[in-house]
């Protein structure tokens, strides 16, 4: 449990966390603030756990999260509550029983990660925003296995949008779905606005959105465009008609690069 604010954690791995209520977490976030890079939590009932601070921000990046989950489907391999901002990149997060990235934040970006089932993973959804907020999924490879506990891969607004500002822009995305029956790719609750699905590549039955948004540039293909999705290399090869085929989103998406 970490209660002090502005705190850094590098190169460090959490394993074994597990407390009777069957949420214990690699780290419990109590403070404000938490930067952490380059660690990997594994076989926890949580991998990381946040508490409700409106003055927290929490940045995660270059570390692996697996394994973690009591097996309830409430617990998580990242679970962040309310807190002010919450950024996850260059991250490597699969093999859960619960959801791999869910989050309550007011502001949300889920940038260049990879967020995977894998053959025999389980998880419920890949990306969980079930308040909706500010948010920007941006470049990440996202996958969802045959043994799936929910259809839906990424969900936004499923709980009720709580939050004062939300808006979700989705873009430059591979999101591969290998439910034999399929789902959906992406649910938003209503009210939210705007959304703006961009720039992605899905691959896999079911339909890419359900509920309000725009639909801007996307491609759906086969799997066989793919170097090896069998094992799970989703470049494109390079006869793919889905090559060069990305769009300028321009500055009224909201998806302007940030400085660090």
């Amino acid at each position: 449990m970490i209660k002090g604010n502005n705190t850094t954690i590098e190169s460090i791995e959490f394993s074994g966390a597990t407390v009777p209520h069957r949420n214990g977490a690699g780290i419990r976030l109590e403070g404000a603030g938490l930067t952490l890079r380059d660690c990997y939590f594994h076989h926890n009932e949580n991998g990381i756990l946040t508490s409700n601070n409106p003055a927290s921000d929490v940045l995660v990046e270059y570390s692996e999260f697996a394994h973690n989950g009591f097996g309830d489907g409430y617990s998580h391999n990242l679970y962040i509550s309310n807190i002010r901002s919450f950024v996850l990149r260059y991250s490597y997060v699969h093999h859960v029983v619960g959801h791999n990235v869910k989050s309550r934040a007011l502001k949300n970006q889920i940038s260049y990660n990879r967020i995977m089932d894998g053959s025999d993973g389980s998880a419920s959804y890949a990306i969980d925003l079930p308040n909706g907020g500010a948010a920007h999924v941006v470049g990440n490879v996202i996958h969802q296995g045959p043994a799936t506990q929910n259809p839906t891969v990424v969900s936004y607004g499923a709980e009720g949008l709580a939050n004062p500002v939300n808006e979700l822009y989705f873009a430059n995305n591979t999101v591969v779905d290998d439910l034999p029956a399929g789902g959906r790719f992406i649910f938003v609750g209503d009210g939210a606005a705007p959304v703006r699905i961009m720039n992605n590549v899905f691959s896999g039955p079911g339909p890419v959105l359900t509920g309000p948004g725009e639909l801007q540039n996307n491609l759906v293909i086969a799997k066989s465009e793919f170097v090896d999705a069998g094992g799970f290399d989703y470049r494109l090869k390079d006869v793919a008609a889905a090559n060069g085929r990305g769009a300028q989103p321009g500055p009224e998406s909201g998806l302007k690069r940030k400085r660090d």
